[in-house]
């Protein structure tokens, strides 16, 4: 057995261990608690499990490295916990079903994990390789999908005494990361105003197998999305003179996550079936000319429903069609500095119907905090139009390259003495905690790295096996130039 293929067995025994404990964000106990319990059998002492469950670890310099500069192994617990459509799966209780082909890890039917439990495991067996370092400190934070709560409340003082970051929650082996986004959670609420159903005849309409994905890593692909999708559709009912009323509209998965899948029950006059299916079968055609090769498998479907009993009135139904085709999801504006990176992009990315209301999330993201804001102030303006309620969390700040970066040229080396090439610099437009501890700590010289993983945040999710052991080799071989 070669050391590469020691280390892959050891990156498996990680993720069976992790995949036993679900962990989606706001429910990261059991996971944290496992992960105590884990660096304590690995003979680490000094752990620290704070008040939303981060993980801290401080692990002493080995001998003669007693003096490095005070170096930060940084990623996070939590995933984006998503299944295929049918496929029986609560992300409270199940565990993860790991498949592995090869090179190549996935889950069975759901997402894997590996954002960022490629990181975590990354961490864990760099202590257990004799690896030569100065003081280390290690950190396992929580929330990072939804509203880095773990970051955001991560006592101040295990970030500002750093030299050194290394964020292990990157997708691409052979990019080191030098900035990343940040981001805003906001939601828009109407109070619906039932009306009992006049018409006689429902329809269940689906905008159905896009291809979905990170709203950061992929925006910039021009996908679809699925909610906005089935908005627009339905603003060309209306544009043809067609009257309907909603009863329900879902779809999405995750703030972060471009929908794949959106549901909506409309009740219209049975004399309109025939009409309605002629302008949707050309909303869809027309769907396919602007997205061709790109969401070649998306369709909408239409079936006949059971007639609900209530319906939301004309105005609730025309005010979310109205302000779900006014806001923008995708692209913005590109970055002018790196090829293929977005500046400032925004994403629809959840919409539900509960008993009382309607209302769907978007995150807006940039590489710019002036630009965020600038955004952020004009949100209310479309939920005053439209009569619905506007909640905005905490902006999450941008890491903002450092050209003069040490760290990164060491680590440049130890990766062109492991695998015989360069790696490239990026900045990326996903959120990364980094963000938030450059802002606690400017001075702090950071990089974020990670294996090559695919898919995330959808069921299609895989890593490749082999690049998560490269990171660690590099880890290791950055780690012990830093004296």
């Amino acid at each position: 057995m070669t050391d590469q293929d020691r280390l892959i067995e050891m990156i498996m025994d990680e993720f069976k261990g992790l995949a036993r404990h679900p962990r989606p964000s706001h429910h990261e106990k059991a996971v944290s608690d496992y992960l105590v319990n884990r660096l304590h059998a690995l003979g680490v002492t000094d752990v620290i499990q704070d008040d939303v469950y981060n993980v801290i670890a401080n692990v002493p310099a080995t001998a003669g490295y007693e003096k490095a500069p005070l170096t930060l192994i940084q990623g996070h617990m939590d995933m984006v916990c998503v299944a295929k459509p049918g496929y029986p799966f609560d992300p409270l209780t199940s565990e993860i079903k790991l498949i592995r082909e090869g090179n190549i890890l996935h889950a069975d039917h759901t997402s894997l994990g590996a954002d960022d439990g490629a990181g975590v495991a990354s961490a864990l067996i760099l202590l257990q390789l004799g690896v030569e370092h100065g003081p280390l400190r290690i950190i396992f934070t929580t929330d990072e999908e939804t509203s880095m709560t773990g970051a955001t409340h991560l006592d101040s003082r295990y970030i500002q005494d750093l030299d050194y970051i290394i964020n292990v929650d990157s997708e691409e082996l052979d990019v080191i990361c030098m900035g990343s986004a940040g981001s805003c959670h906001t939601r828009f609420t109407r109070i619906i105003n039932w009306g009992e159903t006049a018409d006689t005849m429902a329809l269940h309409l689906q905008t159905h197998g896009f291809r979905g994905g990170h709203s950061g890593a992929t925006i910039h692909q021009g996908k679809g999305n699925a909610i906005q999708a089935m908005a627009e559709a339905l603003l060309d009912l209306r544009n043809a003179g067609i009257d309907y009323r909603l009863s329900s509209i879902n779809g999405g998965d995750a703030s972060n996550a471009i929908p794949a899948d959106c549901d909506a029950i409309i009740v219209i006059s049975p004399d309109n079936e025939g009409k309605v299916r002629e302008v949707l079968h050309a909303w869809s055609e027309k769907f396919h000319r602007m997205f061709h090769g790109i969401e070649d498998q998306a369709e909408l479907l239409i079936q006949p429903d059971e007639v609900p009993q209530r319906v939301f009135s004309a105005s609730d139904t025309e005010m979310l069609v109205d302000l779900l085709c006014m806001l923008h999801s995708g692209i913005y504006v590109m970055n002018q500095t790196y090829a293929n990176l977005p500046e400032l992009s925004a994403n629809i990315g959840t919409i539900q119907t509960t008993e009382e209301a309607v209302s769907f999330e978007y995150l807006p993201r940039s590489g710019e905090d002036d630009r965020l804001q600038e955004l952020l102030q004009k949100l209310p303006l479309f939920a005053k139009l439209t009569g619905f309620a506007y909640e905005q969390g905490n902006a999450e700040p941008a890491w903002t390259v450092n050209t003069e970066s040490k760290l990164a040229p060491i680590y440049e080396k130890a990766f062109e003495k492991i695998t015989g090439r360069k790696p490239r610099t990026e900045a990326i437009h996903g959120g990364l905690e980094t963000g938030r501890f450059y802002h606690l700590n400017p001075s702090a010289d950071i990089i974020s790295v990670g294996p090559n993983t695919h898919a995330i945040h959808s069921a299609d999710e895989s890593v490749e096996l082999d690049s998560i052991a490269i990171m660690i080799q590099v880890i290791a071989e950055t780690l012990k130039a830093l004296k």
